[in-house]
């Protein structure tokens, strides 16, 4: 499972990684193109959306840990 402060970044980067291959771990752990090439809205964008995703979670699941 993942919070929702991270689904915004991994959901991205999966993409991002869709049908690559490496040749190796060690190539896999090079590519760091894709947080250099994401802009600041980005992750401006994706800590803005956090209330929301947060309500949704607790909507859907209602069993997400809210801190007291």
């Amino acid at each position: 499972d993942l919070s929702p402060s991270d689904n915004h970044l991994f959901c991205s980067l999966n993409n991002h990684l869709r049908r690559k291959q490496f040749k190796n771990e060690e190539a896999l752990k090079t590519n760091k193109r894709f947080f250099k090439s994401k802009p600041q809205e980005f992750y401006a964008k994706g800590i803005h959306d956090l209330p929301r995703r947060k309500a949704d979670v607790m909507k859907e699941h209602d069993d997400y840990i809210v801190d007291k």
